[in-house]
């Protein structure tokens, strides 16, 4: 099933050689051009404002425009063809949220830090990434910054970080968008701006989606109890913001979600609901001098209903074996200050971070169809405060060195586990101190070609759930261990990019080293098969990423990628049959080609073709997802007056290929059609 080595080293050779075809044609005399390459601004990638195409780190921006016209339903589907970035193989409209794991260069599920403008969005307790709480009719635009980067962000940037940006303030705007298709899926947003005078505005995007779902599991593996995995949420974003004085402007935002559905069976059900809280200011210093400060707060509570099927009985019954109801609160306090304080430093960033994480897990477990067992609890409270600073600077016009470092602290407290009936264990409090830097270089060697290379540390923190959530089935347990130290990453990269008129690519290599993995280890078979978090993995990840984002004429646009990972587990003293094996979760290879045409008058066509290759779900490597290639279609015409209708395909040629093997083989979404009308009026991208 593992491809030979020869054969990926071809295929790797033909995406450098791709890259290099592209260098030849930067090298020829500037033709005419045939359409523009709009200017990209990144604020993810150094935490100020700078130019994508000269920051000295990979980075990947998605305008409004190509939110409006991509064939995806929700914002991780728009992320799908990303290079670099690895998401569960199913939907966020039907999957588990414990499943909703972003991945980053190969390091695995929950290894990056995601953004909603600014602020955290990983789950506080568990770390999964809600993406509903972000619907693509809010977004503005999407930054994407890869490689390790915990010198600005602390916890969580393991692999790269992924900033959500939301619509801005511009005038007057109203956009309505209603959506209806296959599975009884439906969506309805509304978005409205105001501008009431110079100095205040607002902003209110509500959305709705609801689907009946279709049924994940493979024909051959159902039973009565296995129903569509539906789901519906509701999310409301509130945003209001003004100007002071003439050097300071401020804003406060709100929002509330509200999810629940299935996970494919009668029984079977998850809900999620809370509301968050912001609130900050922008001063000007002086004529460089700028300090952005702000708050956040959420609150959140999730419950989930797992049950258990009878290993002899065909899914002709189930239970509910365990019932978890978990509260989490996460609250933040930013400052950061920016400078430039002369031709060559041209920037100073600098600042501080302080965090209060707090939550439970409290589960009810059952050891037959509603025979109560025991109640479990474990929870605890994380504080963390970082200070980070970066300073860029230009040796030479062409040349610049990006030199950062973050100091983190954090500790770990109340933690305890109780069982009733039973007793209560509390846990010592731990703390722990991380330094960590980057360094990144870029060398502008001729116009529309720049070389760049960069190595950094990165951490990441044990999360609540993995320090204090214990659960069990029956035969099994999964323990949290309060001990757990944080992951190390030790990685660099080089990257080459290349702009020539309507022509941009970029290619990056990289290593990544990831020390302390914490992963469960099995520590008894007999008479109850128990599972343990602890630091004992130390994995590598190489790879090589390409990129091709090409405007042709006045109405054509193409994009491409190409990334390939070869993700290992390097050591693990625990299991040495481990040691050489790929990480489970991570494809090897992963491509996509998107081809637009937007005319001048309006509407469209966008054809999106992806491929992912096989990835194994078990360290072992016994049992793999096979390589599989979807593709997707969206098509608009205007109609007049602000009027669009649009049509939109998921997976057009119904390629059928497994997502998991959890309780049987479960498969991807298979071809949906949905079609729609979106009204708008005021600016447009």
């Amino acid at each position: 099933m593992t491809k030979s080595r020869t054969w990926r080293a071809g295929r790797l050779a033909a995406g450098v050689g791709l890259l290099l075809a592209a260098g030849a044609f930067a090298q020829e005399p500037r033709r005419e051009p045939q359409g523009e390459l709009r200017e990209e601004i990144t604020v993810t990638a150094t935490r100020s404002e700078r130019s994508a195409e000269t920051v000295p780190v990979s980075v990947s921006v998605i305008g409004r425009e190509d939110i409006e016209t991509a064939p995806a339903l929700t914002t991780d589907g728009l992320l799908r063809t990303v290079a670099g970035v690895s998401l569960p193989l199913g939907s966020s409209v039907v999957l588990h949220p414990l499943a909703s794991f972003v991945s980053m260069r190969g390091l695995g599920g929950g290894r990056a830090l995601v953004l909603l403008d600014g602020e955290p969005m990983n789950d506080p307790f568990f770390g999964f990434t809600a993406f509903d709480a972000a619907p693509l009719e809010a977004l503005d635009r999407v930054e994407v910054a890869r490689g390790g980067g915990s010198s600005l962000y602390g916890s969580y940037a393991l692999g790269g970080t992924i900033q959500l940006l939301t619509r801005p303030i511009a005038g007057r705007a109203l956009t309505a968008r209603a959506l209806y298709g296959s599975h009884g899926t439906s969506q309805l947003n509304l978005y409205g701006a105001r501008r009431l005078r110079d100095d205040l505005g607002w902003s209110v995007n509500a959305n709705r989606s609801d689907t009946d779902g279709y049924l994940t599991l493979e024909p051959a593996a159902r039973g009565p109890i296995d129903v569509p995995s539906r789901s519906e949420a509701l999310d409301l974003q509130v945003r209001v913001e003004g100007q002071a004085t003439p050097s300071l402007s401020w804003f406060v935002r709100g929002g509330a979600l509200d999810q629940e559905g299935n996970a494919g069976t009668r029984l079977s059900r998850h809900s999620r609901e809370g509301w968050d809280l912001a609130a900050g200011g922008r001063s000007r210093l002086g004529e460089d001098g700028l300090l952005d400060a702000r708050f956040f707060f959420r609150d959140r509570e999730m419950r989930t209903d797992n049950v258990e099927v009878p290993f002899f009985g065909g899914r002709t019954s189930e239970y509910v074996s365990n019932a978890h109801v978990t509260p989490s609160r996460d609250a933040g306090l930013s400052a950061v200050w920016t400078g430039a304080p002369g031709p060559r430093v041209s920037s100073v960033v600098a600042g501080v971070d302080l965090r209060r994480i707090e939550g439970e897990d409290r589960s009810r477990n059952f050891k037959a169809p509603g025979v109560f067992d025991r109640l479990q609890i474990g929870g605890g409270t994380q504080e963390s405060a970082g200070l980070f600073a970066e300073v860029s600077v230009f040796p030479a016009a062409t040349f610049e060195i990006l030199l950062g470092a973050r100091l983190d602290h954090w500790r770990n407290r109340d933690g305890q586990q109780t069982l009733r009936p039973g007793g209560s264990i509390r846990f010592p409090d731990q703390t722990a101190t991380e330094v960590n830097p980057r360094l990144a270089l870029r060398w502008q060697l001729r116009p529309g070609f720049a070389l760049r290379g960069s190595a950094y540390r990165a951490f990441r923190a044990p999360n609540l759930d993995e320090l204090y959530r214990s659960t069990s089935l029956t035969g099994s347990e999964l323990l949290a261990n309060p001990d757990l130290k944080p992951e190390i990453l030790e990685g660099a990269e080089v990257g080459i990019d290349l702009t020539a008129g309507p022509l941009r690519a970029q290619v990056n290599a990289f290593r990544n080293e990831v020390g302390d993995r914490i992963t469960y280890v099995a520590t008894r078979f007999v008479p109850v098969f128990t599972l343990e978090a602890q630091n004992v993995d130390r994995s590598r990840s190489d790879g090589v990423e390409t990129m091709l984002d090409l405007r042709f004429g006045e109405s054509w646009s193409a994009t491409a990628s190409y990334t390939w990972t070869d993700a290992v587990i390097r050591e693990n003293p625990v299991n040495r049959t481990l040691e050489g094996k790929r990480l489970p979760g991570v494809s090897e290879e992963a491509a996509s080609l998107s081809l637009r045409y937007a005319p001048a008058r309006g509407g469209g066509v966008t054809v999106r073709g992806r491929h992912l290759g096989e990835r194994f779900v078990d360290g072992q490597n016994r049992t793999a997802l096979d390589a599989h290639q979807v593709v997707d279609l969206f098509a608009s015409v205007p109609v007049g007056h602000g009027l669009e209708l649009f049509a939109l395909v998921e997976n057009l040629a119904g390629e059928r290929y497994a997502i998991g093997t959890f309780g049987g083989r479960t498969l991807g979404a298979p071809r949906q059609i949905f079609g729609g009308v979106r009204w708008q009026m005021g600016p447009r991208p």
